[in-house]
């Protein structure tokens, strides 16, 4: 069963072009975000408490004191938390963010993740956040305050050099790897 509902107007500009478009579901939450062609507000989010049946109005995503980028990366609910990670450029470098909620999106802390780049694998099952990066492994216990890791993924034997395409799955506390190893 299909149901149609609408963000409503909030009055901001129409912008000349959405992308990457971000959508995360936690029981009757559901949170969308939009990146747009907009320097003062590239990144657009709204939030329904009720599966969707109404939302709230669509607004920039300003979880510190400038904009988010709109090239995030990464949007996770569970629960009440809320994950959005983007990685922020600069004539210096890069980094890597993530804007933690644990109120359903009312409030946000900001904080930088285990590296700077994106990561492959981002996960949160309730409370312990995990960041994977090619055959390495970040957690957080305490919503990316603090990092533990690099720690490999796979067992005694594993070619970490010869790792390609890790797929993971992180649900009840329990981590499923997967991943090819070039050989030869």
């Amino acid at each position: 069963i299909w149901m149609s509902s609408q963000v409503p107007d909030s009055g901001i500009p129409e912008p000349a072009r959405v992308w990457r478009s971000h959508l995360a579901v936690a029981g009757a939450a559901v949170y969308a975000f939009w990146g747009v062609e907009d320097p003062a507000n590239p990144t657009l989010w709204s939030r329904s408490l009720d599966y969707g049946r109404t939302w709230s109005p669509m607004a920039p995503f300003r979880p510190g004191t400038v904009p988010v980028s709109g090239a995030f990366t990464r949007l996770i609910a569970n629960g009440t938390d809320v994950l959005v990670h983007w990685v922020e450029g600069s004539a210096t470098g890069s980094r890597s963010l993530l804007a933690v909620s644990s109120d359903r999106g009312t409030s946000w802390t900001v904080r930088p993740g285990p590296l700077s780049t994106e990561p492959n694998h981002l996960f949160d099952d309730g409370g312990t956040i995990l960041w994977s990066s090619g055959p390495w492994l970040f957690s957080s216990t305490d919503r990316g305050a603090s990092w533990q890791g690099p720690r490999p993924i796979g067992g005694p034997g594993t070619q970490l050099a010869q790792v390609q395409s890790v797929r993971l799955h992180f649900a009840g506390g329990v981590l499923q790897a997967a991943w090819d190893e070039l050989v030869g």
